[in-house]
C-alpha cells in the first residue's frame, strides 16, 4: 500500500507555528559523484547503477533546492521486484531527522523532517540498499521517485521539485565449470622426469602431471575460489592422489589453466578416473551449480619420446648470431649413412668431403663460421658416451668435439638421460650429435675433408652407427645483402603416440621440442626476406610430423633426406617473423625422428633514403634547408630519382642544388633537377659516370624553402617515386623516412625566479647582496622564438634591473651571468600587529622574460624576498644574544662543507636541512665568522618596528 501525502495540513499548520531556524546541513563533499542537478531537484547518485546478483549496492536519494529552507521530504521510491529489491535505508548524514522507512512490496516509502527547517543546497536525504535478485539473466530496474511531497519552512508551502529517476542494472552471478582436463601437458617448472614405485610387472612408472581448464560463463569476475582435485584407481576404488588449489581468480568470461603438478604416479596398464571440481564448498553463489565437476577416465602407459621440457635439459639452444653482408651455406658434402658393420669394414675410419660445387663461397669471402656436425645411433657403450671414442681430423688438423648433444630410448643408461623405458622392446640405445668448430680450419676454394676415426673397442665390436655429417659455414662478402643469421643447435628425440605396434602413451604436446631465436632485435621494418633452416635425423619422407614457426604451421612432413645420409632439411620463407622471441617448433604426430639444428636467415633492405631533418621548426617568413639523404647499407648505388611533394600553402620550395654523395659534377650527370611551385613538387634525378657505384651515407640534395603560411601550418615532405639502382644496374629495394615542417606558434617563456638564500639581511651599512635566479626559466618552444632575449627584475623595493650575458636554460656554472641578478636591499619591511608583536613581511620581487620570437611573448612570474634588519638572525625583529647564539652555534661553518649536496646554480647555497646556518650568514658570503660577528655587535639593540 503506497503512502501519500505524509505531510499533512497539521503537520503543516506545526512547522509555521516553530520559531524559525536555519540549520545548514552536511556540506556536499561528503557525497562524492559524479552528477549534481541544480534549482529544485531530486535525484539518485549514483543516477545509474550496477550490480551482481544477491549483491548490495548503495545508492544516494539527494534534494537541492534553493532561496527556501526545507521542512521536510517524502516520497516512495518504485523498482521492479522481479529484479531488485530495496531493503534498507541509512539515514545517518541526512541534513533531516525524524526518519521513516517503509516496505510496501515494489516500493519503499521514505520520510524525513525538521520542524527548525534545512537551509537550501545539495542535501542528502538517505543511502538506500539496493539488492539485485535475479539469478538467471541479466536485468535492469527503474528506480522512480513518486508521491513527492517537500514543504517549505515556515509557511508549509510545497516546493516544485524536478524529479530525476535513476535505474540500476543488475548482472547474473557468476558461472563456474571445468571445461577440459589435460594429463602431462607442458608444464614449465617440470625440469627433470620423476619415477614412482615398481607396479606388479617391475615397470617404473612416471609422475604425472594435470592440468584442467576452468572457466567463468556469465561474464562476471570471480575471487577466492578453489579447485580439487582427485585421481581414483577405478579397480581399487583408492584414492591415489589429491591435489588442492585454493584461492583463485578470474575475470569475466575469461579462463584459465590450474595445475596440480607431479603428484600422481600410475601403474601401467591400470585405469583412472580424475575428478576435477571448481568450487567444491560452493562459496561462491553460481547460476548454474551443476557444471562445477568433469570426470576424465585414462589408462596408464608405458612414456615415450617426449620433448625437452619433460627431460633433464637438452633443448636447441642459440649459439651463434651476427649480422652483416653475410650469408649461409650448409651441405652433408659426399657423407653417408654407415651401419656398425659398415664401420667394422671400413676398420672404424668415417670420411666426409665437401668440394666448392657443394659450398660455392666467392673468392672474396671471409670465413666468420664453420661448424662440423657428426651424427650417430645405436650407441651400445656403458659407462661412457659413444664421443669419448671419437677422434677428429679436419683436413690436416685435430679438432675436438665443442659441443656434445645426446638422447636415448631408455632413462637406465648414465649418458642417455630420460627417453623411453621399453620393457617390452628392451631398447637402450644412445643417440646423439657431435658439434666441433671448424672455423680455423676450413680452407675457401678447395676440397674439406672430414676424418673420423673410431676407437677399435668401438668399430670392432659394433658398438655404434654413423647418420652422416653436416658442414655449415657462415661467410662475410661485399656482394651480399645485409642479413642477420642465427644457428642454433641441439639434439631431441620425439615420439608421438603407437609406433611399431607398442603404445608409448605421449601425446604429441609432450612429443614437441623448440628452437628459440631471443634478443635479436631484427629491425622487422626493413626485412625484405626470412627463411627458417631446420634439420632432422631420421625424419624419412612419409613420417608424421610438423614443423611450427611462431605458431603457425609450416608443414606436415617437411623434411627430405639429404644424400646418402638420413640427415634431412626443410627450407621454408616465414612471413610471421617478429623483432625478437622467435621461435621454430618441432613436433611428432606418430614419427620417431630427432630435432637437431634451426637457422634464421634475414634479409634486410639495405638502402635507406629520407628527409633530413626529419621534424622541423622555423618562424614565419624564414628560409630554412632540408636535405635528402642516402644510407646505402654497404651496397654501392650508381643512380638515384625522387619526387618530394610538399603544401604549397605552408611552404614554398625556392631552389634545389646537388649533394655530394653520388660525387663531383665531374663524376656524376644531374638528368632532372626541376621545381613545380604550383603544385609543390621537387623533382631529382642524378647518375654517375662509368662503371662504379657508390655506397655508404650522404647527402643527394639540398632544398631551400620559405615558410609562407600561418603559424601552427605544418607540412608533409614526402618522397615518392623513388628510384635505386645498384652498381649492377639493377633496381634494389629501399625504405623511406618522410619529413614535416612546422611554422612554430610562438609560445611565452616560462620564468621561475628563485633565491639562493632564505634568508637575506639589509645591506645598507653592512655588505649583504641578495643572489636571485633565472636558471630554471626557459621556453617551451625550438629554434627562434626559444630563445630567452631579455631578463628583467623588479625588486619589490621600487628598484629594477636586467641580468648581463647570454641567457642559457638550465645553467649550473659561473657562466650564467644572464641567469642571476645581484641586489642590496636598504630596507625592510615590519608588520606591528599579529602574534606574537608583529612580523616582517617580505619584498614581492618580479621576474619578466622576453623571447626572441615573431612577434615576440613576454611573461612574468613572483617571488618572495625575505629580509631582516641587519643583524638580526632568528627573525624576531631584534638584534641580541638570541642571534649571536645562532652565529656561535655554527661558528666557522661553510655552505659547501663536505656531507652536503652540492648546491645547483639555482637553488639554496645552504642545501640540506641546514635553515639556522642560512640565517646565520649575515652577510651572504656563504661562511659564519668574525664578519658575521661584527654585524651583530654593531647593531645589538636595534629593533625592526
Amino acid at each position: 500500500m503506497e503512502k501519500k501525502g505524509k505531510i499533512a495540513l497539521s503537520g503543516m499548520i506545526a512547522i509555521a507555528v516553530l520559531t524559525i531556524m536555519l540549520v545548514v546541513g552536511p556540506s556536499l563533499s561528503a557525497y562524492d559523484h559524479d552528477k549534481t542537478y541544480n534549482a529544485n531537484a531530486t535525484y539518485f547518485v549514483e543516477e545509474h547503477s550496477t550490480g551482481v546478483c544477491w549483491q548490495d549496492t548503495v545508492v544516494s536519494v539527494m534534494f537541492n533546492y534553493t532561496k527556501v529552507s526545507c521542512g521536510g521530504y517524502e516520497a516512495n521510491i518504485t523498482f521492479d521486484p522481479n529484479c531488485v529489491n530495496i531493503t534498507a535505508a541509512d539515514f545517518t548524514n541526512s541534513a533531516w531527522g525524524m526518519p521513516i522507512f517503509e516496505h510496501n512490496g515494489d516500493n519503499v516509502f521514505i520520510k524525513v523532517c525538521k520542524f527548525a527547517g534545512v537551509a537550501p543546497g545539495d542535501r542528502l536525504v538517505a543511502n538506500i540498499t539496493v539488492r539485485c535478485i535475479n539469478a538467471t539473466s541479466h536485468c535492469t530496474s527503474s528506480l522512480n521517485i513518486t508521491n513527492l511531497v517537500v514543504a517549505d519552512v515556515p509557511y508549509g508551502n510545497l516546493i516544485p521539485t524536478t524529479i530525476h529517476n535513476g535505474t540500476i542494472d543488475c548482472t547474473p552471478p557468476p558461472d563456474l565449470n571445468v571445461s577440459k582436463i589435460t594429463v602431462n601437458p607442458d608444464y614449465p617448472a617440470l625440469s627433470d622426469m620423476a619415477f614412482g614405485p615398481t607396479n606388479h610387472t617391475g615397470a617404473r612408472t612416471q609422475c604425472n602431471n594435470i592440468s584442467a581448464v576452468i572457466e567463468e560463463g556469465n561474464g562476471v569476475a570471480v575471487n577466492n575460489f578453489d579447485v580439487l582435485f582427485r585421481v581414483t584407481n577405478k579397480t581399487t576404488g583408492a584414492v591415489v592422489a589429491n591435489c588442492d588449489q585454493t584461492g583463485l581468480s578470474l575475470a569475466g568470461g575469461d579462463n584459465i589453466t590450474v595445475w596440480c603438478n607431479c603428484s600422481w604416479y600410475p601403474f601401467a596398464h591400470e585405469d583412472y578416473t580424475i575428478n576435477v571440481t571448481v568450487d567444491p564448498q560452493n562459496a561462491i553463489m553460481e547460476t548454474d551449480e551443476n557444471n562445477n565437476t568433469m570426470l576424465r577416465d585414462v589408462t596408464a602407459h608405458v612414456h615415450g619420446l617426449k620433448g625437452n621440457h619433460w627431460q633433464d635439459g637438452r633443448n636447441i639452444s642459440k649459439m651463434y648470431c651476427d649480422s652483416g653482408n653475410i650469408n649461409l651455406l650448409y651441405s652433408v658434402g659426399d657423407s653417408s649413412k654407415k651401419g656398425a658393420s659398415d664401420l667394422f669394414n671400413a676398420g672404424g675410419i668415417y670420411l666426409a668431403n665437401w668440394t666448392t660445387g657443394d659450398l660455392p663461397i666467392p673468392d672474396t669471402a671471409t670465413i666468420q663460421k664453420a661448424r662440423l656436425y657428426v651424427y650417430y645411433n645405436w650407441d651400445k657403450t656403458t659407462d661412457r658416451n659413444v664421443t669419448d671414442y671419437f677422434s677428429l681430423k679436419f683436413n690436416t688438423n685435430t679438432v675436438n668435439p665443442d659441443k656434445v648433444y645426446t638422447d636415448c630410448k631408455a632413462p637406465d643408461l648414465p649418458h642417455c638421460g630420460y627417453g623411453c623405458a621399453d620393457p617390452i622392446r628392451k631398447y637402450a640405445y644412445g643417440y646423439g650429435m657431435v658439434a666441433y668448430n671448424v672455423t680455423g680450419n676450413f680452407v675457401k676454394g678447395t676440397t674439406n675433408t672430414a676424418n673420423l676415426t673410431l676407437d677399435p673397442f668401438v668399430w670392432q665390436n659394433k658398438k655404434t652407427a654413423i647418420t652422416g655429417m653436416l658442414l655449415v659455414v657462415v661467410y662475410e662478402d661485399s656482394s651480399e645483402p645485409m642479413r642477420i643469421i642465427c644457428i642454433n643447435e641441439g639434439f631431441d628425440m620425439l615420439l608421438a603416440g603407437p609406433y611399431w605396434g607398442y603404445d608409448y602413451g605421449t601425446t604429441s604436446e609432450e612429443a614437441t621440442t623448440y628452437a628459440n631465436f631471443t634478443g635479436e632485435n631484427i629491425p622487422v621494418t626493413f626485412v625484405t626476406n626470412a627463411k627458417l633452416v631446420t634439420i632432422t635425423n631420421h625424419a624419412q619422407d612419409g613420417g608424421d610430423d610438423r614443423l611450427y614457426f611462431n605458431g603457425q604451421l609450416l608443414g606436415n612432413e617437411p623434411w627430405t633426406n639429404m644424400g646418402a645420409t638420413e640427415i634431412c632439411n626443410n627450407e621454408t620463407t616465414v612471413t610471421n617473423l617478429m623483432a625478437n622471441n622467435n621461435t621454430a617448433t618441432f613436433q611428432s604426430l606418430g614419427d620417431f625422428f630427432e630435432a637437431t639444428n634451426a637457422f634464421l636467415v634475414v634479409e634486410m633492405v639495405p638502402v635507406l633514403i629520407g628527409v633530413e631533418p626529419k621534424d622541423t621548426i622555423v618562424q614565419p617568413q624564414d628560409q630554412f634547408d632540408i636535405n635528402i639523404t642516402i644510407d646505402t647499407g654497404g651496397v654501392p648505388v650508381f643512380g638515384v630519382e625522387y619526387y618530394l611533394h610538399y603544401n604549397t600553402s605552408v611552404v614554398r620550395a625556392e631552389t634545389q642544388n646537388k649533394g655530394p654523395f653520388l660525387g663531383n659534377y665531374s663524376d656524376t650527370i644531374v638528368v632532372i633537377n626541376d621545381i613545380d611551385q604550383a603544385n609543390g613538387i621537387v623533382s631529382y634525378a642524378e647518375t654517375r659516370k662509368g662503371d662504379t657505384g657508390k655506397a655508404g651515407i650522404g647527402t643527394l640534395s639540398t632544398i631551400q624553402f620559405t615558410a609562407i603560411g600561418e603559424r601552427g601550418a605544418m607540412s608533409h615532405l614526402n618522397l615518392t617515386g623513388v628510384i635505386i639502382v645498384k652498381e649492377d644496374k639493377n633496381e634494389t629495394s629501399y625504405i623511406v623516412e618522410n619529413g614535416t615542417v612546422t611554422i612554430n606558434n610562438n609560445r611565452p617563456p616560462v620564468p621561475i625566479p628563485t633565491s639562493k638564500h632564505r634568508v637575506n639581511n639589509v645591506a645598507k651599512k653592512y655588505p649583504c647582496i641578495t643572489k636571485l635566479c633565472a636558471c630554471k626559466s626557459y621556453d617551451p618552444d625550438e629554434g627562434k622564438g626559444g630563445n630567452i632575449s631579455y631578463v628583467r627584475w623588479d625588486f619589490g623595493d621600487g628598484q629594477y634591473g636586467t641580468s648581463e650575458g647570454e641567457f642559457i636554460e638550465n645553467c649550473t656554472g659561473a657562466e650564467c651571468e644572464g641567469c642571476q641578478k645581484d641586489h642590496k636591499y636598504e630596507s625592510w619591511k615590519w608588520e606591528p600587529f599579529g602574534d606574537p608583536g608583529g612580523h616582517y613581511v617580505p619584498f614581492t620581487a618580479m621576474l619578466t622574460l622576453t623571447d626572441d620570437g615573431c612577434p615576440e611573448e613576454t611573461n612574468s612570474s613572483f617571488l618572495d624576498v625575505t629580509v631582516y634588519i641587519a643583524g638580526d638572525a632568528n627573525g624576531d625583529g631584534r638584534v641580541n644574544i638570541l642571534d649571536a647564539v645562532y652565529v656561535g652555534r655554527h661558528w666557522n661553518e661553510r655552505c659547501d662543507d663536505p656531507g652536503y649536496p652540492e648546491p645547483g646554480r639555482c637553488c639554496y647555497l645552504w642545501t640540506g636541512d641546514r635553515v639556522q646556518q642560512d640565517k646565520a650568514d649575515l652577510n651572504n658570503d656563504c661562511v659564519i665568522n668574525i664578519l658575521d660577528a661584527v654585524i651583530i655587535g654593531a647593531n645589538w639593540g636595534h629593533v625592526a618596528w
